[in-house]
């Protein structure tokens, strides 16, 4: 449930989204006739770039911010800068914001992050509910303010009262996590709801997580189908993913393994790990689609080359048992410690067979005790047989190797330092 992160493509939203639609400005030109005359202007119309020029040279700031856009929209950034920094200090809330883009994109201008925050605080004070939005960002990142999780869940909510989604789905995810703000999922659901109404993808989808786990709002799965399906109209692939467990588990809707099969292979085809691996799964058992190894081995393997660590488990029990694949137990072994280094116990343990047995790898009781030994300490690890097979590798150690074993068992047990450990371990 990521937030949502800077895009200067939202800059080409309505005027409305991007400035307050009660900013007032002492000019004789609006806002909505200047930005008329600008798009008129990109299709070559003389006549309107003229009335902007003519509107600028007269100090007139929604002219010279206009005029600016202009020269933006024709890469010509240092001229945007100059007619920006004009109007900004005229106090034309529009011309502040893009100086802030500017600043924080390196748009003819060396980046400068404080300097893009001080332009988007002043937008934000005159109520520019994207200007907020920007704000929030630089907040919730510590990017050209102190980091400040409150001011940035503050700065997200004046924005999302005012109806941009961006805004709203960062201050669902706020209240779902509770960062800046106190816990609260019904809060995160009715903002979710708000972007999701409007059209957005990923808050269709976080929605629908709420409503398949029935948190913030009534469980149901039918409305969370709906939702899916929403989100997957609109690219979050994921949401397929999710979509075909449905399906595959008959949760809410009759159980469908043939079209688990169509959604986890959309999702596969457009790149999503765990769709790769799950697709894979149902080639290997024959679950919605002809049973066929080789296959499954191929969609482990785009999956693994993700970092999918499930993927690299199952990849590396095929190699380990030659099934779909040649069996090469020094692929198995890589496969299995990259695996067993992000926590998975499964490949702890069949990495600790590949030790016991000397497969692969020189044999070694010390390493095959102390992989079995992290396996059985580990939450994950009530169906595996991880303690039995400690207890029959501790029958034939003698005391010192079990010691040894047991400080492997630590270095192993540090983050991140599954692979580190055992390349570092001397018999």
């Amino acid at each position: 449930m990521k937030r949502i992160t800077f895009t200067i493509a939202l800059l080409a939203g309505s005027l409305g989204a991007i400035v307050p639609t009660t900013c007032a400005q002492a000019t004789g030109i609006t806002p909505d006739q200047a930005q008329t005359w600008e798009a008129q202007a990109e299709h070559n119309n003389a006549g309107t770039l003229s009335q902007l020029k003519q509107g600028a040279a007269k100090g007139d700031p929604v002219a010279e911010t206009w005029l600016g856009v202009y020269r933006d929209h024709q890469g010509h950034y240092h001229r945007a800068m100059a007619w920006y920094q004009k109007a900004a200090q005229l106090g034309d809330v529009l011309a502040q914001l893009r100086l802030g883009v500017h600043y924080d994109q390196a748009l003819g201008v060396l980046q400068d992050e404080v300097v893009s925050a001080s332009w988007f605080s002043k937008a934000a004070k005159q109520g520019a509910p994207l200007a907020q939005y920007y704000l929030a960002l630089d907040y919730d990142t510590g990017q050209g303010v102190p980091q400040d999780f409150t001011a940035a869940a503050k700065l997200y909510a004046d924005a999302a009262k005012q109806g941009l989604p961006e805004a709203q789905f960062n201050l669902g995810v706020d209240y779902l996590q509770g960062i800046g703000v106190t816990k609260d999922a019904v809060a995160a659901a009715v903002w979710f709801y708000k972007a999701a109404d409007q059209g957005m993808g990923d808050a269709q989808y976080n929605l629908a997580r709420l409503y398949s786990r029935g948190l913030g709002v009534t469980k149901d799965t039918s409305q969370a189908l709906k939702l899916y399906q929403q989100a997957a109209n609109n690219g979050v692939v994921k949401a397929m993913f999710n979509m075909a467990l449905l399906y595959q588990n008959g949760d809410g809707v009759p159980k469908n393994d043939q079209q688990a099969v169509t959604l986890f292979r959309k999702a596969a085809d457009k790149g999503l790990a765990p769709a790769e691996n799950d697709l894979g799964l149902c080639y290997d058992n024959g679950t919605g689609v002809a049973k066929n190894a080789q296959t499954a081995a191929t969609w482990y393997q785009k999956a693994a080359d993700q970092g999918d660590s499930t993927a690299q488990y199952n990849l590396g029990y095929d190699f380990a048992f030659g099934i779909g694949v040649t069996q090469d137990y020094t692929t198995a072994h890589k496969l299995f410690l990259e695996s067993g280094r992000q926590g998975n116990v499964s490949a702890m343990v069949q990495l600790g067979m590949l030790y016991k047995n000397g497969r692969g790898v020189p044999k070694s009781c010390v390493v095959a005790y102390a992989l079995f030994n992290a396996a059985a300490a580990s939450e994950a690890s009530a169906s595996s047989n991880a303690a039995a097979l400690r207890q029959q590798m501790a029958s034939s150690m003698s005391p010192a190797e079990i010691q040894t074993a047991q400080q492997l068992t630590h270095d192993i047990m540090e983050p991140n330092n599954l692979v580190k450990a055992i390349d570092a371990f001397k018999p």
